[in-house]
C-alpha cells in the first residue's frame, strides 16, 4: 500500500482480495487524527490552521486546572520553536503555570507551519498500570511524576518519605524499562 497526501484526504491503493486487481481506497485524514487521544494541532506561524477534536477536551482541562488558555501557554513556545530552523521535530515539555507539564511532540512542516501533538501526562493511568503491572501505590507515584511533580512534594501528597517515593521511582523504572523520568515522560506521558 502506497498512501497518496495531496491534501486532507489520504488515498490508498489496495489490491483486491480475490482478483488481485488494483483499486483506491479514500481514508479521510481529519477524521483518523481526530480520533485520537492527544491534541493534534497544525501552527502556521502564530495562526492555527488545524486542530482535532480532542483539542477543545485538553482545553478545557487546563483552563480548569490552570485558568489558562491552551492556545495562550503554546503560541509562544511553539513560535521560538518556528524561528529556529534547525530544529525539525522532537519532544519537549510545556510547563503549565500552576505546575505540571504537557507532553509535546513536534515537527517541522514547512519554514513557517508545525505539527503539535500534546499529551496530558497520566491521562491513560489505568492502562499504563495494567500494562506495565504497577502497583497501585506505584501508579500514584508515576501519575504524579507525569504531572511534574519533585519527590518531596510526591511524599508530601502521599503522606510517604521521599526515600520511599526513590523506591517507588527505582521499581517502576525497572519495570516500564527506564533510566530517568524524562525517559518515563516521553515513553508512558
Amino acid at each position: 500500500m502506497m498512501p497518496n497526501t495531496s491534501s486532507g484526504t489520504i488515498h490508498v491503493e489496495a489490491k483486491g482480495a480475490r482478483t488481485g486487481e488494483r483499486r483506491p481506497r479514500k481514508l479521510d485524514f481529519e477524521a483518523i487524527v481526530g480520533r485520537l487521544n492527544m491534541a493534534v494541532l497544525v501552527f502556521d506561524g502564530p495562526k492555527v490552521m488545524f486542530r482535532n477534536s480532542f483539542t477543545g477536551t485538553l482545553e478545557k482541562l487546563v483552563h480548569e486546572e490552570h485558568g489558562a488558555e491552551l492556545l495562550v501557554v503554546l503560541r509562544d513556545y511553539v513560535l521560538k520553536l518556528i524561528a529556529d530552523e534547525l530544529i525539525t521535530s522532537g519532544l519537549s515539555i510545556v510547563k503549565m503555570p500552576k505546575g505540571g507539564h504537557l507532553a509535546m511532540e513536534f515537527s517541522r512542516l514547512g519554514k513557517m507551519r508545525m505539527l503539535v501533538c500534546l499529551r496530558w501526562p497520566g491521562r491513560q493511568a489505568a492502562a499504563i498500570a495494567r500494562h506495565y503491572e504497577l502497583s497501585p501505590r506505584e501508579l500514584e507515584v508515576v501519575v504524579l511524576v507525569l504531572r511534574g511533580l519533585s519527590n518531596r512534594t510526591i511524599a508530601q501528597a502521599l503522606s510517604i518519605t521521599s526515600d520511599t517515593v526513590k523506591k517507588h521511582m527505582t521499581k517502576v523504572f525497572d519495570k516500564v524499562g527506564v533510566d530517568s523520568r524524562l525517559q518515563l515522560m516521553s515513553l508512558v506521558g
